[in-house]
């Protein structure tokens, strides 16, 4: 390689050296939203689960370094990603806990049992919203043209009978996750709310919701990442050091 090229891959490292991470320099790279719908999920304690749209892996990476006794399923339709993934799960000492399966959710093998808890984050924007990366991966990753929120959400909902749905979408378009998940039939939905500081629009919603129970909607205590000097509070730190939060109630 010329020294003055960059290289493909860079090696990142999660919870404090505790996971590392191959990703693409140039490609889909994960951001907050992956340590947070990790630390979301884990408050389910879920022994299995399965994860929609895996990426480099990062996602079932933290999950299961924070649990155990985890053991899932990572589907990821992109092969380059794929392949990093499998590449992430070796290399951090997870390839008896975690498979990595290249393939469209919405068609899945029948052999994938039920989970406990399907988790994702979702393209944010509709195949035709806004202008996507020239970047292929990015492109992918951030809109819908392998399937609708509603479609990934019907996927979700075939393999939980009693488990639950845990998706990340942008603050700004929680009433758009609200409307899918009705449309696909999922109920019960809790929302927390992730929130720069006290009183500041949301930048996330995290929405957990069911195929089976009550209609209700519930409002949960939101996540504020800094505190009123914009220091960095002890949720933002748990989320991106990989603390295990409580368990859910309820």
């Amino acid at each position: 390689m010329n020294a003055l090229e960059e290289p493909e891959r860079t090696d990142d490292a999660m919870y404090r050296g505790g996971v590392r991470i191959l990703q693409h320099r140039r490609g889909y790279r994960f951001s907050f939203d992956a340590v947070l719908l990790a630390h979301e999920v884990a408050r389910l304690r879920p022994a299995r689960g399965v994860e929609f749209g895996a990426g480099s892996g990062v996602v079932s990476l933290c999950l299961a370094t924070m649990l155990p006794d985890y053991r899932g399923k990572a589907f990821e339709i992109q092969p380059s990603l794929a392949q990093l993934a499998r590449e992430n799960v070796v290399r951090n000492g997870m390839a008896e806990r975690l498979e990595v399966v290249e393939g469209d959710v919405r068609r899945l093998p029948q052999e994938v049992d039920a989970a406990e808890v399907v988790f994702m984050n979702p393209p944010y924007f509709g195949a035709r919203e806004g202008t996507p990366s020239p970047n292929r991966e990015r492109a992918l990753a951030r809109h819908q043209a392998n399937g609708s929120l509603v479609e990934l959400l019907q996927a979700a909902k075939r393999l939980v009978a009693g488990g639950a749905v845990v998706f990340v979408y942008p603050g700004a378009r929680e009433e758009v996750a609200i409307a899918a998940l009705a449309a696909a039939g999922l109920r019960g939905a809790s929302v927390r709310r992730v929130v720069a500081s006290e009183g500041a629009a949301p930048a996330f919603v995290v929405l957990t919701a069911r195929a089976q129970g009550a209609e209700e909607m519930r409002l949960l205590e939101p996540v504020v990442l800094h505190d009123a000097n914009g220091s960095v509070t002890a949720a933002h730190l748990a989320i991106v050091d990989g603390l295990l939060p409580p368990a859910e109630v309820g």
